[in-house]
């Protein structure tokens, strides 16, 4: 695994879709293959505002989208 750190992302293999840990500590997945592809909100946290770490473990699953 690694550290995900505030706005860093992730694409999937398929590149459909992006998750990213934003400046206000909400992490949320967006259709499309980054920030400046992003075609709206799959899931988010709902932790805007909330005080977070600076970064987010990431650990391998295997498959995705």
């Amino acid at each position: 695994g690694y550290l995900l750190k505030v706005n860093e992302y992730l694409v999937s293999p398929g590149k459909t879709v992006f998750a990213i840990l934003q400046v206000d500590g909400n992490f949320v997945v967006y259709r499309g293959t980054g920030p400046s592809a992003n075609k709206g909100v799959v899931w988010n946290t709902a932790a805007e505002g909330l005080r977070v770490l600076p970064v987010l473990p990431v650990l391998p699953m295997g498959n995705a989208p």
